[in-house]
């Protein structure tokens, strides 16, 4: 499968969610479904990480697509993280961003080049608020 849905840590506080070549809106779902499971079994926050570094693109509606998925998070998810270190994720994001601002805000929703800045956006996030 072309999404891999798996814990990246023992205290199960992070899922990562990582996109290989090209992928579907319906493999997208399933890692989805998969994904908020996973978060149904833990009694904290979980954050997301989204690892789009060895994606080949994105299939259509890309923008309304991601606007779905954001506006029915989960309430346990903390932070969403993409990684992604290619200009098409980062100009997609930006395009995003601009246009759901408030909706990014909201939803935590954020971009960075690498797996270690997303394990410390999440440490600098996650530190005081893990338990609800």
């Amino acid at each position: 499968m072309p999404i891999s849905v798996e814990w990246d840590n023992e205290a199960k506080t992070i899922i990562r969610i990582t996109y290989l070549g090209r992928w579907t809106w319906e493999e997208n779902r399933q890692a989805r479904q998969q994904t908020l499971e996973m978060v149904d079994r833990v009694d904290h926050i979980v954050h997301t990480i989204h690892d789009m570094r060895q994606s080949h693109g994105f299939p259509t509606d890309v923008i309304t697509q991601v606007r779905k998925r954001l506006q029915k998070k989960h309430p346990r998810v903390g932070l969403i993280v993409v990684v992604g270190n290619k200009s098409f994720v980062h100009v997609l994001y930006d395009v995003f961003a601009t246009i759901y601002d408030k909706l990014v805000r909201k939803r935590k929703f954020y971009l960075v080049h690498s797996l270690e800045q997303a394990y410390q956006l999440i440490d600098e996030f996650a530190a005081p608020q893990d338990h609800l």
